[in-house]
């Protein structure tokens, strides 16, 4: 009984606190979630798996394993994304691979 409290209790305080990330992050400015999404709409579009090759939005994540990104592709095809371009743009504020270096640098 117990057992089953507590579980409930992180169930709950799991949910309340990825409502509360996904709803106080603004749209793309997740690390790399500029480079997932458009992998996501490529499958959404009807183009198939996307390839990894130089100047593409998806960059190196079109060589991830495609099972997530066609759950999500079939889950939200009926979004209109036609204004993808105008939300992709990238936060000065947030270097990622800056980060990333310096963290491997020490």
């Amino acid at each position: 009984m117990r057992y089953s409290l507590y579980l409930g209790g992180f169930v709950v305080l799991f949910i309340i606190l990825g409502l509360g990330y996904s709803t106080l992050t603004p749209i793309f400015e997740n690390s790399d979630e500029t480079l997932h999404y458009p992998y996501v709409k490529h499958i959404a579009d009807g183009h198939g798996l996307p390839l990894a090759v130089p100047d593409q939005l998806w960059n190196q994540e079109g060589t991830q394993p495609p099972l997530y990104y066609a759950i999500v592709a079939a889950t939200t095809f009926w979004i209109d994304t036609d204004n993808l371009l105008d939300h992709l743009q990238r936060n000065p504020h947030w270097l990622f691979t800056e980060v990333r270096t310096s963290v491997n640098s020490q």
